[in-house]
């Protein structure tokens, strides 16, 4: 069950707020991800607060229904690869990768 978003605001030396919010922890890095803003007034604070909580909850799901071959053809046709290089990753993506992400 993932956890709800959590954030705080906190005054500057400035004068100024900063707002920051825990997002959740990056799959790859294992990192938290915070959100964050600077805002001038504690009214502005409590609304970027409320926007940035919302903002951390909607992002627990993906944005688009990609797919992981999909995403893969996207950047097979970007990359910068020498013919043989091409050539050699599109053959392990087609017969090892693909096949692996079909459920």
């Amino acid at each position: 069950m993932p956890r709800a978003a959590k954030g705080n605001i906190e005054q500057l030396p400035s004068g100024s707020f900063r707002v920051s919010v825990y997002a959740g922890t990056d799959p790859l890095t294992r990192q938290e991800i915070r959100l964050g803003s600077t805002v001038k007034d504690e009214l502005k604070a409590q609304i970027e607060l409320g926007r940035l909580l919302n903002k951390a909850s909607e992002g627990r799901t993906p944005e688009a229904n990609a797919t992981m071959a999909g995403l893969l053809d996207q950047y097979a046709a970007i990359a910068e690869w020498d013919v043989s290089t091409r050539q050699t990753n599109e053959g392990f993506i087609r017969r090892t990768i693909k096949p692996a992400w079909v459920t």
